[in-house]
């Protein structure tokens, strides 16, 4: 575990927290926007290849 420095108060958090204890933004929204996208390059990979092929 590290402190690392909250995106939305700056406040130091401990990286194994699910939430910042000072304004209790949660890291889950992240980690749900990292898989949109991975589905998202999928999707516009395999409609390029139907378009090429």
């Amino acid at each position: 575990m590290a402190l690392i420095k909250c995106d939305e108060c700056g406040k130091e958090k401990s990286s194994a927290a699910k939430a910042c204890p000072h304004c209790g933004k949660s890291r889950d929204h992240i980690s749900s926007g990292v898989v949109w996208f991975a589905i998202a390059g999928v999707i516009v990979f395999f409609v390029a290849m139907a378009v090429m092929g």
